[in-house]
């Protein structure tokens, strides 16, 4: 069964370069924030190619609020299955805390560069193999967009 937050070369591929460099201190959740830091300095493979970049639709440029804008987005088609008491695959996106906490596939957004959120390339669909949402309509390039916004405008959540 593919994994739906990374494909299981690439992960592989984290975990080998983790546990090879850093075998004994990183275990559990400290692995993958560790895999967060070193993610965006382009030392795991984790990372999204410039190809699966190129394919994202750009970021709406006005500023994103949260509840007008990104709510109704995570609602309709996230909370299903990431949110009120459930948490496949590890990740909630109830809270802003929550959504930011690594899951078992490590960690979901990258506050600030959306082009290199594993999120958005869920959403944005830019691996065929995992695509979220798994069920029911997909989101369009105008809904990626806007959600790339708000994570590149540092994840601001109105509660």
């Amino acid at each position: 069964m593919a994994d739906a937050a990374f494909s299981l070369a690439r992960r592989a591929r984290g975990d080998y370069f983790l546990r090879v460099h850093f075998p004994r201190v990183l275990t559990g959740q400290f692995r993958w924030w560790m895999a967060a830091l070193l993610a965006p300095l382009g030392l795991l493979s984790a990372v999204p190619s410039a190809e699966a970049i190129a394919q994202l639709p750009p970021a709406i440029s006005r500023t994103v609020e949260f509840r007008r804008d990104v709510q109704p987005i995570l609602e309709a088609s996230c909370v299903k299955c990431h949110g009120r008491g459930k948490a496949k695959c590890g990740w909630k996106l109830d809270t802003r805390e929550a959504l930011l906490q690594p899951s078992e596939s490590g960690p979901a957004v990258i506050v600030g560069d959306s082009a290199k959120s594993h999120f958005i390339h869920l959403v944005a669909g830019t691996d065929p193999d995992s695509v979220m949402p798994e069920k029911g309509t997909k989101l369009t390039r105008d809904q990626v967009g806007l959600l790339r916004a708000w994570v590149d405008q540092w994840l601001k959540w109105d509660s």
